[in-house]
């Protein structure tokens, strides 16, 4: 299984950082269980993504669901390395 989080960064009720910090905890978690987890030890600069079996972006902007994002969420889902995940 995998799973993808975003941000924006001006979303502060989103809490950016905090979402983060919860995608790099779940990463123990992830190896474990044989997957890749979170590719990551610091938080990815805003418009930059992050993925593995645990992806992740902020984004400019304020709390949006956008195509930048939609196209993040669709390269997650369709990598042969989540898309492996999924079958398990």
């Amino acid at each position: 299984m995998s799973v993808y989080v975003a941000s924006a960064e001006d979303d502060l009720w989103a809490n950016p950082s905090g979402k983060f910090l919860g995608t790099k905890h779940a990463d123990l978690v992830y190896r474990l269980l044989g997957g890749t987890g979170l590719p990551t030890h610091d938080m990815p600069a805003v418009g930059q993504a992050v993925a593995g079996t645990i992806g992740y972006h902020v984004r400019p902007s304020v709390h949006d669901v956008t195509e930048w994002g939609w196209e993040r969420y669709l390269l997650h889902r369709l990598s042969p390395a989540t898309s492996a995940a999924q079958a398990h």
